[in-house]
């Protein structure tokens, strides 16, 4: 039935992000992390061609927040646009190859190398704002 095939899919969603143990948990008893993975199962079952995603990676440690961001690229491979309000420079460095940054002085939108030529550089420092997107 239609209702075994959406159950089926949504554990297989929680057992992506590792929260299987959880399912029958309130949402409201979920700490920030396990609240993060949950939205990103629901985001594995969402079949859209654009993700818009705000600080996904806040309250999440870094073993989670690698295969958080292997999930994106999967669907990113299955032909997904994904966009991400972003904070952490090492993050969009790394996985994210365009940027917009916002900052109180202006805007500038292009490839990631070029927006962040120096390596040294704290993005945090200039308090921008980074939408990037794969």
């Amino acid at each position: 039935s239609l209702n075994l095939v959406w159950r089926r899919k949504a554990h297989a969603a929680l057992e992506a992000v590792a929260m299987t143990a959880f399912a029958t948990r309130p949402i409201g008893h979920l700490s920030g992390g396990q609240l993060q993975r949950v939205l990103f199962a629901r985001l594995l079952l969402a079949d859209t061609p654009v993700l818009l995603l705000d600080e996904p990676f806040t309250g999440v440690d870094a073993d989670t927040t690698q295969a958080l961001l292997t999930l994106l690229h999967q669907r990113h491979q299955q032909g997904c646009t994904i966009l991400a309000v972003l904070h952490d420079r090492a993050i969009v460095e790394h996985h994210f190859p365009l940027v917009l940054q916002l900052s109180t002085t202006g805007h500038r939108w292009g490839c990631t190398q070029d927006i962040f030529p120096s390596p040294d550089r704290d993005v945090r420092s200039d308090r921008v704002r980074v939408r990037a997107a794969i």
